[in-house]
């Protein structure tokens, strides 16, 4: 006997991927230090060989072959060379992560090391990319493949987040102040803060807070602050607020400055980062 009506039940997804942004592998030599940034997707960063080191938000890595980390939308991040040279590999994606209670820091078995450089090399059968680094479209006649590689990097993903690892490698007085000044700007977010007044708070000489800075991050002191507060800007439009709320939020009585402040870091101006926010969860909710 049929029933009236069928009952369901609502199936939770730990990890989606909606849209890639990049997917590729570099080669450094021991001097190589990128300057930190911060962007408003998932990125997810392995290192394949040597030793790296990878700042994350207010925390410092030292990194070694198989070791992984998630960097969630918005969180400024730096990698260089941790004496030696080292290869390493990114992908970076607009999509959810649950983090589970291990945390984002992971380390890969060489299985898994060996599927993500498999992933790499058959995405270049599926999909062309920018520079070889960011996607830009599904080849023709691979469209099954694209839904297959999209099926196959979420496995990987979760994979990763279910060998979490613990980072317990002692930190250096240097790096110790640059976590200070990193907890300094994120607590001074919405202060309209001047670079002596972040050294101040973290107990830091104006000098001696640019020099650590700038050789940890690779970036100035008051530029990272700015990126902070449009990076939190953006965060809190993609919550609901208003560009005019998230003004007086930040201090700015002048909203036309706030704009051309926000456009400034951003690229955008606050009001159409807003706009395409409202139409991505009109596509994907």
């Amino acid at each position: 006997m049929r029933p009236a009506s069928f009952s369901s039940l609502l199936l939770c997804r730990a990890l989606s991927v909606t849209e890639g942004v990049s997917l590729f592998i570099r080669e450094h030599d021991k001097g190589y230090r990128f300057q930190g940034e911060s962007h408003p997707f998932w990125e997810f960063v392995v290192i394949l060989s040597g030793r790296a080191f990878i700042t994350a938000g207010e925390q410092f890595f030292h990194m070694r072959a198989g070791d992984a980390i998630f960097h969630p939308p918005g969180e400024f991040h730096a990698i260089g060379a941790d004496g030696t040279p080292f290869t390493f590999g990114v992908f970076s994606f607009h999509g959810d992560v649950s983090i589970p209670e291990g945390g984002r820091y992971c380390h890969l078995s060489d299985t898994l090391r060996a599927e993500f450089l498999s992933a790499v090399s058959d995405a270049r059968r599926v999909f062309s990319f920018e520079r070889e680094l960011y996607f830009q479209a599904v080849l023709n006649g691979q469209d099954a493949a694209a839904a297959g590689f999209t099926n196959r990097i979420e496995h990987f993903l979760f994979e990763c987040l279910s060998h979490p690892s613990t980072h317990s490698a002692p930190i250096t007085q240097g790096e110790e102040h640059y976590q200070r000044l990193m907890a300094a700007v994120s607590a001074g977010v919405t202060k309209r803060m001047s670079v002596p007044e972040i050294a101040a708070a973290a107990g830091m000489s104006v000098s001696n807070a640019k020099r650590i800075f700038s050789h940890y991050a690779k970036t100035g002191l008051a530029d990272y602050y700015h990126r902070a507060v449009a990076q939190y800007a953006y965060e809190r439009l993609r919550e609901g607020a208003t560009v005019t709320e998230v003004a007086a939020t930040l201090g700015f009585s002048d909203l036309n400055y706030f704009s051309v402040f926000y456009k400034r870091i951003m690229g955008e101006s606050p009001r159409n980062h807003k706009k395409k926010n409202l139409i991505y969860k009109q596509n994907f909710t």
